[in-house]
């Protein structure tokens, strides 16, 4: 179910249903704690949160990147709307266009991700992870091609080199 205060298909709220399939709940209470960043880049996420004693603990969040063959069959996928300059216009219409190749853009299971903090609570994930997660949730409804450079492709790379989309077929010649 989708946060309260998410619409049911942004990416927040996929995330967010995603990490709760991996018994990762995010909760509104997280909210309260200030987050510096996050830095989002290939693969990885990087932040510091200040915890309820005033400490500014450090957080990582990994997530691996496509192959360059995967990043081929999702710009085949994605090419009718990147010769636009845009993706598609939902989240789940973007997910569509890699779940046609095989990929997920989101963590497919918790493996994929690795969740790291600097503070001595051993649960997963601490509330610092909590809060640079759901600050990385924000970032990706605020700008879609965040979540497309956390797997490895930025905007300026992905709009470049994506592939021309196929030409339409010709019409039938009419017989004469």
């Amino acid at each position: 179910m989708s946060p309260p205060d998410r619409a049911p298909d942004s990416w927040s709220a996929r995330l967010a249903e995603r990490l709760a399939s991996f018994g990762y709940a995010l909760g509104p209470v997280r909210r309260a704690l200030p987050v510096r960043g996050p830095l989002i880049g290939s693969g990885s996420v990087r932040a510091q949160v200040r915890g309820m004693g005033g400490h500014w603990h450090e957080v990582w969040i990994d997530l691996p990147v496509f192959t360059p063959q995967q990043w081929r069959r999702a710009e085949e996928s994605l090419a009718p709307d990147l010769a636009e300059g845009r993706l598609p216009s939902t989240p789940a219409a973007l997910d569509a266009a890699f779940a046609r190749t095989g990929l997920s853009l989101l963590p497919a299971t918790a493996r994929d991700l690795t969740l790291e903090c600097s503070c001595p609570d051993r649960s997963t994930p601490c509330a610092h992870l909590t809060a640079v997660l759901l600050a990385v949730a924000d970032e990706f409804d605020a700008d879609p091609f965040t979540l497309l450079a956390l797997r490895g492709r930025d905007r300026d790379r992905l709009l470049t080199h994506s592939p021309a989309p196929a030409p339409p077929s010709p019409a039938p010649a009419a017989e004469l």
